[in-house]
């Protein structure tokens, strides 16, 4: 029997021994902590005494990665606000920072370096997506690398297709991204944007629209995407983007701005609906339209059953 223990894949014939049940392997998944563990190593092992919630915040925050809950225990020595530390633990924390630089970022090729900060932006990788982000034509190659590698890849199917990044090394290489090349980020979520609103994900395509601060396209997205917002009771999400849109952009469309009261009336903020009807400043027929099935809408939930078949 021979063991070998490898941050890498080794560069043996790995797939002709699975098959012939000559291997063994403990992979990332094998080696997680589960909650169990996690509350005996944070509770009996060193004896922190803090809650099952807070437990389970820091074991979903780490995904179970042991030297992540070590760095956590290290963070929480001689801390007063400890469940505040907990609430707030992340990728930008110094020791896990300090691991993370040393240990795994600043030993990879500039080209590595690179592609992670540049795709560190995207919840989700795929070939394309990371091609039209960074630019680059071998982005399924190098996702493969990556996840050989054991740089903190998660596959999310068995295909190779889509990937994400762990957590907190997620958080590193955003911070690493902000520190070093912050103005970078409107052009990068952009080319995501775009990447997303041509493969018919406008949700996404929205997001990251709004990450640019790219106010006109939210609009001329938003648009295209309303009416399946509303069909598939997305209001809470639309409620968000809307949100984040200046005031005066809005303003200067009328129907978005109806459909911005409807969300805040169907979350129970009636008056700021009406407020939101009010500050439009036209009576244009689609807008009249919109915002009398707003107001017959809060009539109905107020009990006013007259005006609610007025406006209806």
């Amino acid at each position: 029997h021979l063991v070998l223990a490898t941050r890498v894949d080794p560069p043996l014939p790995l797939p002709r021994l699975r098959g012939r049940q000559q291997l063994t392997e403990l992979r990332t998944v094998d080696l997680r902590f589960s909650l169990e563990e996690a509350d005996q190593l944070l509770n009996q092992v060193k004896a922190l005494h803090i809650s099952d919630r807070h437990v389970a915040a820091l074991t979903l925050r780490t995904e179970g990665w042991i030297t992540g809950l070590q760095m956590a225990v290290l963070s929480m020595h001689n801390r007063a606000d400890v469940h505040q530390f907990i609430e707030s633990f992340t990728g930008s924390n110094r020791y896990i920072l300090d691991y993370l630089l040393e240990e795994v970022l600043n030993q990879q090729p500039q080209e590595i370096r690179d592609f992670l900060l540049r795709t560190s932006i995207l919840t989700k990788l795929c070939s394309g997506l990371c091609t039209a982000v960074t630019g680059i034509s071998n982005s399924q190659h190098m996702l493969e690398e990556l996840e050989r590698a054991n740089l903190f890849l998660i596959p999310l199917d068995d295909h190779r297709g889509w990937f994400r990044y762990h957590h907190l090394f997620a958080d590193l290489l955003r911070q690493r991204l902000m520190q070093r090349n912050a103005d970078v980020l409107p052009a990068l979520h952009m080319r995501a944007s775009r990447w997303y609103a041509a493969n018919g994900e406008l949700g996404a395509a929205i997001e990251h629209a709004i990450a640019a601060e790219a106010f006109d396209d939210v609009i001329q997205l938003l648009k295209k995407y309303i009416q399946f917002i509303w069909e598939n009771g997305d209001q809470t999400r639309l409620s968000k983007w809307l949100a984040a849109l200046p005031d005066e952009i809005i303003k200067e469309h009328p129907v978005i701005l109806a459909h911005h009261a409807f969300a805040l009336c169907y979350a129970g903020q009636h008056q700021e609906a009406e407020a939101q009807l009010q500050a439009a400043g036209t009576n244009s027929e689609p807008f009249h339209s919109m915002a009398s099935t707003v107001r017959s809408f809060y009539s109905l939930y107020s009990g006013d059953i007259s005006a609610a078949t007025s406006f209806a």
